[in-house]
């Protein structure tokens, strides 16, 4: 029992012992025993502990790992194990925490064994359990392959039998792909650009094989996003996205990817996979672009199947429809493949938009024939509409391209070809054009073009040829003949050989002949003869040739030349006479002397007698002289220098150019130029151009770096003489102010420049062409800066008799919104200078002021301030009355303003206001009101009227309300304005002009005029022998674009003269109800009771529409319309007196006049087409009774006229010359013979011409 006692104590010493030492390890003094521990006992390792205990939260200030392949750095490090968990057999890692790591692992070129046992399931012998992961910062740099590093990882996991991720986000992930990959590929690039055409025809498809999916852990996701990713190599992106999201399930190696999103700059990818361990795959997608110019472009992506049967499809649907379907079977020798891709009416985003037509592409077939067919057709703005078809099938021995055509220009172009593969490659085939008609997308370029060639070749290791032969072509051009014959021949050992190549148009004719052999020399000519060049181009004319011969090699080239050109003209431009020669060796000293002269030169018009440029030297030494003689100025330069391999360095030798606006010469001999293309550097040194007193100087002109950096000044210049002779509006102003200007500044590409600019006007009179006194400018200047970002500028403009204008304006973000901010002010301009620039007006006086504060942006400008207009006085010969005192105040508040003023209109006061928003289209409302207005226009109107006038516009109508009360009027009518008189419906008017149609508002308008309204009778009216006074009261409306009026018109106290009577209007009443032009009447006006024989009354009734009104004599007592015509025309009954025939004659000829009044008109027009002027139906009385007359002009000063008496049809022809103004010579021919002398004179009084004037 001694033994089992003391066995029992020391195993209880032991277990106490181990609890004590496990105790003392959880506590933080234990921790750093067990870390110094394991710094001592592994080689390599580091950790400095900072606090805490493995029964808490542990911190550790850094953790370091070396070894020969392996390094590692982490810093702040932070972890908490829950031991609870250990009740349920779990490891429960409540928190685990990282600041900042770095890994670096060397490449240790190892190679993974071949043959490698198949991988166990990953599992864990207990649970594990992290909910709090997070690790930032985290750097991994494997040697020679790439650097990868994020900003942070969170994650909430747990690992036994599987691994169950709850959350993983992933933030900023980059990679950086090593430089010696590329290298490395490069390298293999450049080292296999031989082809082995044998291996290609030699090639068989080995039928893909896959061994089992074995995945060694099973898995489950609920969120995995990763986002910010960037993928880098030689410090280019080449790969980045936005975001990644997804949930995976991965169980006995079926891999299960649902609800995938990938989020990139230019497209969104939503997406389901599954995977199975026999590679089945499901797949099913969709993509939507996010760029703006395809936003609307969408794919959907489906894919099934395995390796003997894989099938899938693409829609694409939004701007572009299209659809790619197909199948394979992967695992078999033939590699069998059915691949359609069909596409409805798109347009592709080049830089000139290019259209396709629906079309299919084709492929299908087996590694034995593959059958290739395609069908679209194209066009865009320069390029015309053409059908495109292709047929081919082939494998990789033979390829036979049965058909290529395109269908274009009313005609067909197309080739045929076999191409072989053995050890090499060889081809040979045909191709035709036919029937080929530029004009039908041209429509200058007529012509019909036909041509065949053949063309064939060989291609291997050490052999190249190819050869076009019987190259023919038949046609016309411009309607002349159009023939090219030729051959061209290419073989690696020889050369490049052109026997002879020719092409002629009519009377021009190309010959091209050369070789280029193996060693690069060039041996050619060319030779061109251009004897009508008006048969090569429409607008084109003149005659031109040339000859060239080229030899040399083709790095050192030398060419000598000679060129003409006579009588050429196109377009706009013309030119008598071109001739120019040379020689250019292109060879190191690279030597060159070339003369080129051009006569009588014509460009819109503007003629330039001479230009002569000569070029002589060498790329050392040479030097260019250019002389330009014209009307308008003349240039001599001379300038030389030196050209290197990648820039010229030269000087600018002298300059002089004269013109009628001056006379400047380069004053800095020698000035300085270079520009260096290799570097991107040109820069011209500090030079002036001086004209007596005027100077215009650079001091700095040099671009380096992508900048541009200048200082340019002028002072003394005459710069308006100079922008007048451009700019023709300013020929009528005269001066003698001179210009002085500064800029300075910096301009780097592809941003805005930093710049100062300072520029005045010395101070002068203005001399304007129509005004009498000069304007007194006393100043006018501006100055403007540019930073890269804003634009601050002020301008002043200031006269001793016509006020000051003053501007200050900063335009901020100027590569975004452009912001405004700024001030203007308008000082007291006076408008009376200008008065003479307006003939219409016969007076102008008054002045503007203001003050405005800008904001807002360029596009959309906002205005705070007033504007005043004071003291206005204008009147004129087409303003009908004298408008005086005008004050206009206008209140701007953003995009809209108050408007509020006063004004004397003849001897009456008037008022005006409104509002008006311009913020999306011009909105308002205006108001008018006045007493006792007076218009006056001409000596037809005078009136006296009271208005009260409202206006509202809206976006889509303009309104208008009010009325008008007019108290006095003196209205005479003497004659009708030509235009007076509208059309008539038959009337067809030729060659009107057809105005533009644009969008306008409706008027819709509501007026009330009331005339005569206290019945004073002071509104009188005079018009074609009416004298009357005017009261009533008409209601105006407009709607839809009909004007109606409603009320009447009363005449009052009126007579009318009629046929030699003055009748007084008993009544007289205007009734409009409906279209203005068409009122209706009721008049009844009767001769004067006092010069009417026995007490009767006899007088006229009008009723009815105007158009059609009825006309009736009514007399009282009542009688027959006979004797009451004859009571309203003489006074007395028709047989009263011995004045029986008397009075039958003249009631015929009043009958007569009334039927044929009215007429006049179209007896006119009607005698016009037969040529004679003035053409007249009326009546004449004479001894012998009544006539009927026909009389007309046939020649100036000689009238015809015809005339039947009523009574008894005998004619009478009658023929009157006027010899002079008042004398005429008259010949009748009729029941009698007679010839008449007839002298106009006037006694007593002013003669008619004089009456009629």
């Amino acid at each position: 029992m001694i033994w089992l006692k003391r066995t029992a104590i020391w195993t209880i010493s032991i277990l106490l012992f181990l609890v004590v030492l496990l105790g003392f390890f959880f506590t933080p003094w234990g921790t750093t025993a067990l870390i110094s521990i394991a710094n001592n006992a592994v080689d390599g390792l580091k950790i400095e502990h900072k606090s805490g205990g493995l029964l808490g939260t542990i911190e550790l200030q850094r953790v370091e790992f070396n070894t020969e392949t392996l390094q590692v750095d982490a810093k702040n490090i932070k972890a908490n194990v829950d031991w609870s968990c250990s009740m349920l057999v779990q490891v429960c890692l409540s928190q685990l925490y990282l600041g900042e790591a770095k890994i670096e692992v060397a490449d240790t070129d190892s190679e993974q064994p071949e043959n490698q046992e198949p991988t166990e399931k990953i599992t864990l012998p207990i649970a594990v359990v992290a909910p709090n992961i997070q690790l930032n910062k985290l750097s991994v740099d494997v040697q020679n392959v790439a650097q990868i590093s994020w900003q942070s990882l969170v994650a909430n996991l747990e690992m036994y039998q599987e691994l169950n991720i709850t959350s993983l986000e992933l933030k900023q992930l980059n990679v950086v792909l090593s430089e010696s990959e590329v290298d490395s590929q490069s390298t293999l690039a450049n080292e296999q650009t031989t082809i082995d055409i044998s291996q290609i025809s030699q090639w068989q498809y080995q039928p893909i094989e896959l061994p089992p999916l074995v995945i060694p852990i099973d898995l489950t996701a609920d969120k995995i996003l990763v986002t910010n990713v960037k993928v880098e190599q030689a410090s280019q992106t080449i790969f980045a996205f936005k975001r990644l999201a997804t949930q995976a399930q991965i169980n006995d190696s079926n891999v299960k990817i649902e609800k995938f999103e990938f989020e990139h700059e230019l497209v969104g990818i939503k997406a389901d996979l599954s995977l199975s361990n026999n590679y089945v795959i499901g797949l099913s997608g969709e993509a939507q672009t996010t760029k703006s110019y395809a936003k609307s472009l969408k794919v959907n992506i489906s894919a099934e199947g395995d390796l003997n049967a894989l099938a899938f499809e693409t829609q694409v649907t939004g701007d572009i429809t299209a659809m790619a379907k197909g199948s394979a079977t992967l695992d078999s020798p033939q590699l069998p493949l059915d691949i359609q891709i069909s596409w409805q009416p798109l347009t592709l985003p080049t830089t000139e938009p290019l259209h396709l037509s629906s079309g299919n592409l084709s492929l299908k077939g087996n590694l034995q024939e593959y059958l290739l067919s395609l069908q679209t057709s194209l066009f865009a703005t320069t390029i015309p509409k053409s059908q495109i078809t292709v047929s081919a099938k082939g494998n990789n021995q033979k390829i036979e391209l049965s058909e290529a055509k395109v269908g274009t220009l009313g005609g067909n172009i197309q080739t045929t070809a076999v191409v072989t593969l053995t050890d090499v490659v060889t081809w040979q085939g045909q191709a035709k054009v036919e029937q080929i008609q530029p004009a039908n997308f041209w429509p200058d370029l007529e012509g019909n073009i036909n041509a065949n060639l053949q063309h064939k070749g060989v291609y291997g290791a050490d052999i190249l040829q190819a050869q076009v032969e019987n190259l023919s072509a038949k046609g016309d051009w411009l309607g002349y003949p159009l023939n090219a014959n030729g051959a061209v021949k290419f073989d690696k050992k020889t050369g490049l050989d052109i026997p002879s190549l020719s092409v002629s148009n009519g009377d021009n004719k190309l010959i091209v002949k050369g070789r280029l052999d193996n060693q690069n020399a060039l041996n050619g000519n060319v030779e061109f003869t251009g004897n009508a060049l008006e048969q090569l181009y429409p607008d084109l004319s003149g005659s031109s040739g040339l000859t060239a011969r080229i030899s040399g090699t083709l790095s050192e080239p030398e060419v000598e030349y000679d060129l003409f050109a006579k009588q050429v003209e196109y377009n706009t431009i013309s030119l008598q006479s071109l001739t120019s020669k040379g020689q250019v060796e292109w060879d190191q000293e690279k030597q060159f002397n070339v003369t080129t002269k051009l006569e009588q030169l014509v460009i819109n018009q503007e003629p330039i007698e001479n230009i002569q440029l000569e070029l002589a030297g060498n790329a050392l030494q040479h030097q260019l002289t250019t002389t330009v003689l014209s009307e308008a100025f003349q240039l001599n330069s001379t300038i030389g220098g030196r050209l290197e391999e990648t820039k010229w360095v030269g000087n600018w030798l002298s300059g002089e150019f004269k013109s009628q606006w001056g006379s400047y010469t380069l004053n800095q001999k020698n000035t300085g130029i270079l520009a260096d293309w290799g570097n991107q550097h040109y820069q011209l040194d500090a030079h002036c151009w001086i004209d007596q007193q005027a100077k215009l100087c650079v001091d700095k002109a040099n671009f380096q770096d992508q900048v541009a950096d200048f200082d340019i000044y002028g002072s003394q210049l005459e710069l308006l003489q100079i922008v007048s002779q451009f700019v023709p509006q300013l020929q009528d102003i005269s001066t003698d102010t001179q210009f002085f200007f500064t800029a300075k500044g910096k301009w780097q590409a592809d941003t805005l420049p930093i710049a100062n600019i300072e520029g005045h006007f010395s101070p002068t009179t203005i001399k304007i062409k129509g005004l009498k006194k000069p304007l007194e400018m006393k100043k006018l200047a501006f100055d403007a800066s540019v930073d890269g970002e804003k634009l601050i500028t002020h301008f002043d403009f200031v006269t001793s008799n016509s006020g000051a204008i003053d501007l200050d304006l900063t335009i901020s973000e100027l590569d975004e919104k452009r912001s405004l901010q700024g001030e203007l002010k308008i000082k007291e301009i006076l408008v009376k200078p200008y008065q003479e620039l307006i003939p219409q007006l016969t007076e102008l006086s008054g002045s503007i002021n203001g003050n405005l504060a800008l904001s807002g942006d360029l596009k959309t400008p906002l205005f705070n301030g007033n504007l005043k207009l004071q003291n206005f006085n204008f009147a004129g010969e087409e303003i009908p009355g004298r408008i005086s005192q005008w004050n206009q105040d206008l209140e701007f508040a953003g995009q809209s303003a108050k408007m509020q003023g006063e004004f004397i209109f003849g001897n009456g006061k008037g008022s005006s206001s409104g509002t008006f928003d311009w913020s999306d289209e011009l909105v308002g409302d205006f108001s008018l009101t006045g007493d006792s207005f007076e218009l006056e226009y001409r000596d037809i109107v005078r009136t006296r009227f009271s208005p009260n006038l409202k206006v509202e516009m809206t976006k889509t109508a303009v309104n208008v309300t009010g009325s008008a009360d007019v108290f006095y009027a003196r209205i005479k009518v003497k004659d009708l304005p030509p235009d007076a008189q509208s059309p008539s419906d038959d009337t067809i008017i030729v060659n009107q002009p057809v105005e533009p149609k644009t969008a306008t508002r409706d008027l819709n308008m509501v007026f009330n005029v009331k005339i005569d309204p206290k019945k004073t009778d002071d509104v009188k009216l005079e018009a074609f022998g009416l004298k009357t006074d005017l009261r009533g009261a008409l209601e105006l409306k407009q709607k839809d674009q009909k004007l109606t009026g409603v009320g009447s018109l009363n005449l009052v106290n009126g007579t009318y003269k009629a046929y030699g009577q003055d009748l007084v209007i008993q009544k007289g009443n205007i009734l409009f109800s409906g279209p203005l032009d068409n009122p209706r009447l009721d008049i009844s006006a009767i001769r004067d009771e006092s010069k009417t024989q026995d007490d009767v009354i006899a007088g006229i009734r009008v009723t009815g529409p105007a158009e059609q009104p009825s006309v009736e004599i009514f007399s009282e007592p009542t009688m027959i319309q006979s004797e009451a015509l004859s009571y309203l025309l003489q006074g007395q009954s028709l047989n009263s007196g011995s004045q029986q025939s008397s009075d039958d004659q003249l009631l015929a000829s009043v009958l007569l006049n009334a039927g044929l009044k009215g007429s006049e008109n179209k007896v006119d027009q009607l005698g016009r087409k037969f040529g004679i002027e003035d053409l007249a139906l009326g009546t004449n009385s004479s001894e012998d009774g009544t006539q009927v007359s026909l009389s007309g002009y046939i020649a100036p000063g000689v009238q015809l006229r015809y005339g039947v008496n009523v009574f008894d049809s005998s004619a009478e022809v009658a023929l009157r010359y006027q010899i002079l103004p008042k004398l005429f010579l008259e010949a009748t021919s009729g029941v009698e013979q007679a010839l008449d002398v007839y002298y106009q004179f006037s006694v007593g009084g002013k003669s008619p011409i004089e009456d009629e004037e």
